[in-house]
Formats: C-alpha cells, structure tokens, sequence
C-alpha cells in the first residue's frame, strides 16, 4: 500500500472509530471531545474548536476547545451572533 493510501486508511480508521464510540459513550461532553481530537487529526489541524449555540442569550459557547490555548477558551468565551467568522456563519447560515 502506498503512503497515500495508508494515510487515508488510517483516517478512515479513526472514523470508524468514533462512530462506535458514539454509539456506547454516554457522557455527551466526553463524546464531543473526543469527535473533535478526531477530526483534529484527521484534518492534520493544530487546532480546533465547536461553539454551540446558546439560544437564551443568542450567542455561540466555546464547548470544546483542543490545541494552544484550549485551557483559556473553553466555555468561558462567548461569541455574539454576527461576531467573527464563527458568528457571521452562525448568522448567516
């Protein structure tokens, strides 16, 4: 097998993997971290976060944060709607 092709094998690996976790994972904010370290990886990204959007004050929540500055971030950021990237997609579907 080529590196290429082994290296989307073990992509595909991980997700396959998070797809039988999340069939028998019954803590959701364990569950969503461990979604996002796989994509992380997947993606070959040195960072990633999911906002979650908080409809009672219209904002999007840092609810999983991996990488540099994780410890900072998670859930104690908030975001307008409209406010950055995340918000103006947020806003704008």
């Amino acid at each position: 097998m080529s590196l290429s092709c082994e290296k989307k094998h073990q992509k595909l690996k991980r997700l396959l993997y998070v797809n039988t976790y999340i069939s028998s994972e019954l803590d959701f904010k364990k569950l969503l971290k461990i979604a996002m370290e796989t994509v992380k990886d997947v993606m070959e990204a040195e960072a990633s976060s999911l906002l979650v959007y908080d409809k009672e004050n219209d904002e999007l929540v840092f609810k999983v944060v991996l990488g540099e500055k994780s410890n900072i971030v998670e859930e104690k950021y908030r975001l307008k709607m409209g406010q950055g990237i995340a918000g103006w997609v947020a806003k704008t579907g």
